[in-house]
């Protein structure tokens, strides 16, 4: 009995090199989602998830706002 074709291994060999791309946020998205986070009964995680970045990031770029003002 063979394999489902869910299951086909690949090895190192038939892998191509790929690069993953550092993902860019403009100014105003993060304004937008720092703005979301100061709302009451929000979430910091569940904004974070909701537009796909982690929550730590979110929270970092909260830190940096902090910082300049």
């Amino acid at each position: 009995m063979g394999w489902p074709d869910a299951y086909h291994v690949c090895t190192m060999d038939s892998l191509e090199p790929t690069r993953r791309r550092r993902r860019t946020h403009s100014p105003e998205f993060k304004a937008e989602l720092i703005a979301s986070c100061q709302q009451p009964s929000v979430s910091l995680t569940a904004i974070a998830m909701d537009h796909g970045i982690n929550p730590y990031l979110l929270r970092r770029w909260m830190i940096e706002l902090e910082r300049l003002r």
